[in-house]
């Protein structure tokens, strides 16, 4: 089972930090998409690496909603991606938790996974990831089966519309759903 980490980027300059907490072996692509609101020209950062995909899109909304969007559109039209993928939705102020990797041996096809988010500075718990309604869930905690996630997307005016966006997901596949108890993700781990 692959991931695919979708990325919208308006702060590039954490972007080094967030390649070197993923573990690629287990990576089919990270797509960054950048914020033209933001960043006018594509930064072309990562053109060595070939699991990378660095793109650029503009559209009005808020807090990368837009970009995640686009990331999606860009999975679902090349739709090889899709087969036998999880997406992994990561902020840029946030890293890869170095304990979510050794999980991911274990992920069936067609299922929600959720794990539970810690506050970086004291490791104390944020959020634990047994409820995927919307104000008790952050994109950090969740990986979804790529097949779930066809034709969903996040609403581009919503603050909460991570939560939103999973919930919705989890609403028309409650039965898919699997929770694992451990701490597995960061809270805006880069913005300490």
């Amino acid at each position: 089972m692959c991931i695919i980490i979708i990325t919208p980027s308006c702060r590039p300059k954490n972007l080094i930090k967030i390649k070197d907490s993923i573990d690629f072996d287990y990576i089919r692509l990270w797509i960054i998409v950048y914020d033209q609101t933001k960043i006018k020209k594509n930064p072309q950062q990562f053109k060595e690496y070939p699991q990378i995909v660095e793109l650029i899109h503009t559209s009005p909304g808020i807090s990368g909603n837009p970009q995640r969007n686009f990331g999606l559109d860009f999975i679902e039209a090349n739709y090889q991606l899709i087969q036998q993928t999880y997406i992994y939705f990561l902020d840029d102020d946030n890293i890869v938790h170095p304990n979510l990797f050794k999980r991911l041996s274990n992920l069936k096809v067609n299922k929600i996974y959720s794990f539970n988010q810690i506050e970086p500075q004291n490791g104390t718990k944020h959020l634990k990831g047994n409820r995927l309604d919307c104000k008790h869930v952050d994109t950090a905690m969740i990986l979804l089966d790529s097949k779930l996630c066809e034709g969903m997307r996040w609403e581009i005016q919503r603050y909460d519309a991570d939560g939103l966006f999973i919930e919705n997901i989890y609403k028309k596949n409650k039965d898919k759903h699997i929770y694992i108890d451990e701490d597995l993700s960061y809270y805006n781990k880069l913005s300490e």
